[in-house]
């Protein structure tokens, strides 16, 4: 992350360099995740594929527009309206509608997943960033201490 050195000192203590090493030992993971999905959306590929939590939303995503077909199978059915171009075109329409929600889940839950773990890695950076700056004031403050 650096050369260990500050400007007020001239060597980054040691307590820092420690800090800044278990920083990026901590989000060594996270940060190649965060590529790999990057690199993963930029190329075009399915995203969240094998995604544990993604599978299980799109599958209720699934069951609810099939609940929401057979649902609006019957009310047409009772309405006499079931096998008509009306009836086939609002079921057509509602099945539609179900396979682009469907289609939109991985991409939401990985655009989720992507800003918790961005706001995750860079208030972890902001938090050691701002540890170094007031290391650094402190240091400077001790110096015109010495008598």
């Amino acid at each position: 992350m650096g050369s260990g050195k500050s400007q007020a000192s001239g060597e980054m203590p040691q307590a820092m360099q420690n800090i800044i090493k278990g920083f990026e030992e901590e989000t060594r993971d996270l940060r190649g995740d965060l590529v790999s999905s990057f690199t993963e959306a930029l190329s075009g590929n399915v995203p969240g594929a094998g995604i544990p939590i993604v599978a299980r939303a799109e599958e209720a995503s699934r069951r609810a527009t099939a609940t929401g077909l057979k649902e609006t199978g019957t009310q047409l059915a009772q309405r006499g309206l079931a096998g008509t171009p009306f009836g086939e075109q609002i079921l057509s329409q509602q099945r539609q509608t179900g396979l682009s929600a469907t289609a939109g889940v991985a991409p939401q839950i990985l655009q989720q997943m992507l800003q918790l773990a961005t706001g995750y890695a860079t208030g972890q950076a902001s938090a050691v960033s701002g540890a170094l700056g007031g290391t650094r004031e402190t240091q400077s403050q001790a110096k015109s201490w010495q008598i």
